[in-house]
């Protein structure tokens, strides 16, 4: 009897130790998960340019109980005027360092996976793109670039007639070509700057974000919510990046107009 109770009573602890285990395991898998806390920071930055309509949002991605893996980020934008809905997805990563002067260089990254834990919270200031409204003006782009070539063969005599003038160098002499010709006369040019024109869906009124945050270990999607609007005036100067696209890449050296709205 004593011998049997001893065989019992060391199985039950056996296969209490596995249940144990077991116990343990569905806790740190099914219960303990890693959690992922989004907090914005700063200004939302809003721009128009050649990679359509932008975002920039800043801010820091916080872990609890166990370290996240984040895989991707992606933010949706919806007009409350309209309903209308819009996709941006990372496109790249911006320096967190503050620029001082104009012409202090701005850093972009690729995007790519990172982790979270929760002893070291990861800032981020991640620069969003429409990819979806970039590929309805693509071609348009290209072909407006492959006229000003084009026109500039065609005008070859002529720019290097003007810089016989003193003062005068072959980037001023294009800028007065492309202003004084090419950007009033040029077919191409005049679809271009039609469609950048119809796609910048950017107007003046309130705007939702919905900011995604999608990981692995756990599978899980992570969001925050918050709105801004875009005044008149931010409304007209953003229309004008349509005109800076063009000249950006007939040019160069042209600055975009940035809305910087509060977030909330």
């Amino acid at each position: 009897m004593k011998e049997s109770f001893t065989t019992y009573g060391i199985l039950i602890i056996a296969i209490y130790g596995v249940v144990q285990i077991w116990l343990i395991a569905i806790w740190k898998h099914f219960i303990w998960k890693g959690s992922l806390i989004i907090y914005k920071s700063g200004r939302l930055e809003v721009g128009y340019s050649n990679f359509g309509p932008t975002l920039t949002i800043n801010g820091t991605l916080r872990a609890e109980r166990k370290t996240v893996f984040v895989r991707e980020i992606s933010a949706v934008v919806t007009r409350e005027r309209d309903g209308s809905v819009h996709q941006f997805e990372w496109t790249a990563l911006k320096s967190t360092q503050l620029r001082i002067g104009a012409e202090d260089p701005i850093t972009l990254e690729l995007p790519a996976a990172f982790n979270v834990s929760p002893a070291h919270p990861h800032r981020f200031n991640i620069f969003f793109s429409d990819r979806q409204t970039k590929s309805e003006f693509e071609s348009a782009l290209v072909t407006v670039e492959q006229a000003w070539q084009n026109y500039l063969n065609d005008h070859s005599e002529e720019i290097n007639a003007a810089m016989g003038t003193p003062g005068v160098t072959m980037k001023t002499a294009k800028e007065g070509l492309y202003s004084s010709d090419f950007s009033r006369t040029s077919q191409e040019h005049r679809d271009a700057f039609d469609i950048l024109a119809r796609s910048n869906y950017w107007t003046a009124g309130t705007y939702r974000i919905r900011f995604e945050v999608r990981t692995s270990g756990p599978d899980k999607e992570f969001s925050n919510e918050w709105e801004f609007s875009l005044s008149d005036q931010e409304f007209d100067s953003l229309r004008l990046n349509s005109v800076v696209t063009l000249l950006n890449i007939c040019i160069g050296d042209a600055r975009y107009y940035f809305a910087y709205p509060d977030f909330t």
